[in-house]
């Protein structure tokens, strides 16, 4: 019997032995098959992950996490974001130096053509990342860890005070609140989207790749040799031969141009600044690019045709080559419009081009200003188009209503909740 027993403690030791070099072969081969791996990642360009709705798709952040969070994860490389800005412009500008604030953080290529501000003076004063002074010490740990937190409580839980009674360390604490017993399992309600910059699926937390850039504090990106900045001030003067657009066909004869001179001198920018970023020999081939057009439909934009119709053709025909030239190359491109300078029927034609739409409603200066039910908000922040990039149905958020508000560090999208009518009147 004792034999029998002995060898049975053997076979269980090496049984033992088996099942953890299995639980290792397990664990690297599931390490080598999650894309978000450190083997998976470093074939991916910098700032960049697959997305969650189908592995062939790359997506890469806008600078916001909220924003990130009712797209699905992110903007999808070689898609084209419209932006409707608000009235004063404020908010939009905010969000297009979120976008190119990412870029720079994460070593991507970036360029920004404005008519209506310096280019050059925007790179200087990029939002900066999060210091580490700013950020929490210590990291919220899992539920069900022992790592000594245990012991500190146990030891601490009661003691005995000066008079010899004994006080529970609940006793000091805040009682929780009671509620009924049906509402104890009811998700608690979080207004703010992408608020712990973290996204559950199917039980597995994945972090977003999205920075909470710190919106009181900047950075020179002129300074740094790395990556490449590109400043397209279209303020400036038309000098290197771009109005062969004036003509019916372009230099080369090839195709008829009927762009105006300054929408084929952006265009021509834009097309170099590729060429030369993902063509270059130093290892770009592999990074992405970040293009932001702001105001397209400015005044300052119009080539000295004005507003009319020769116009209204030249500007979709120049949102339509861009998005061609993005879709082709690692690249996105966010275009930002007033609208209200544009005939609705181009800014339909410029939606139907675009991959994924928003608009930005300020409520300074509007009708909704004084409300005080909106006193808490500065705008709505509405969702016009949403993605459909290698797929057949788009991500749909939990909500559509939302509204946006600027604080001093960040800028914050909620889900849009009215306060309770706590006045008393008759019919109550």
């Amino acid at each position: 019997m004792s034999g029998f027993k002995r060898r049975v403690k053997g076979n269980n030791h090496s049984n033992a032995d088996g099942s953890d070099q299995e639980k290792t072969e397990l664990s690297a081969a599931v390490d080598n098959s999650n894309p978000a791996s450190s083997r998976g990642t470093s074939r991916l360009p910098p700032g960049t992950r697959p997305s969650r709705r189908g592995g062939a798709q790359l997506i890469t952040p806008t600078g916001l996490p909220a924003f990130d969070a009712l797209l699905g994860g992110g903007v999808a490389i070689g898609s084209t974001l419209l932006l409707r800005e608000d009235l004063n412009m404020r908010y939009a500008r905010v969000l297009s130096k979120l976008f190119l604030s990412q870029g720079f953080a994460t070593d991507q290529g970036i360029a920004l053509a404005s008519a209506e501000r310096s280019p050059k003076d925007v790179f200087k004063i990029l939002y900066a990342q999060p210091r580490a002074t700013d950020m929490p010490s210590t990291a919220s740990k899992p539920s069900g860890s022992t790592d000594g937190g245990d012991e500190n409580r146990s030891s601490d839980a009661v003691s005995l005070s000066a008079t010899g009674t004994q006080s529970t360390a609940s006793d000091s604490v805040e009682d929780p609140m009671h509620i009924a017993w049906r509402y104890q399992n009811v998700k608690r309600v979080q207004s703010e989207i992408g608020g712990s910059c973290s996204r559950r699926n199917g039980g597995n937390t994945q972090a977003s790749l999205g920075i909470n850039f710190d919106i009181s504090a900047t950075v020179d990106a002129t300074t740094q040799a790395s990556p490449p900045v590109c400043h397209i001030d279209l303020r400036d003067p038309i000098t290197d031969g771009t109005n062969v657009a004036d003509y019916p066909f372009d230099a080369d004869g090839s195709r008829v141009s009927r762009m105006v001179p300054v929408h084929q001198h952006l265009y021509d920018r834009v097309h170099t600044f590729l060429d030369d970023f993902q063509g270059s020999a130093d290892g770009n081939q592999h990074r992405i690019a970040r293009v932001v057009i702001e105001t397209l439909d400015s005044p300052l934009m119009s080539g000295g045709s004005g507003i009319g119709s020769r116009w209204a053709f030249s500007v979709v025909q120049l949102v339509h080559r861009i998005r061609t030239l993005v879709r082709n190359r690692l690249a996105v491109c966010l275009v930002t419009v007033q609208g209200s300078l544009m005939p609705s029927a181009v800014f339909g034609r410029l939606l139907a081009l675009s991959d994924t739409a928003v608009e930005l409603e300020g409520f300074a200066g509007a009708a909704n200003e004084a409300s005080a039910a909106l006193r808490e908000y500065h705008g709505f922040f509405r969702i016009l188009k949403l993605p459909r990039i290698n797929s057949l149905s788009c991500f749909l958020p939990d909500t559509l209503d939302l509204a946006f508000k600027l604080k001093r560090r960040k800028f914050v999208i909620e889900k849009l909740h009215l306060p309770p009518d706590m006045s008393e009147t008759v019919s109550r």
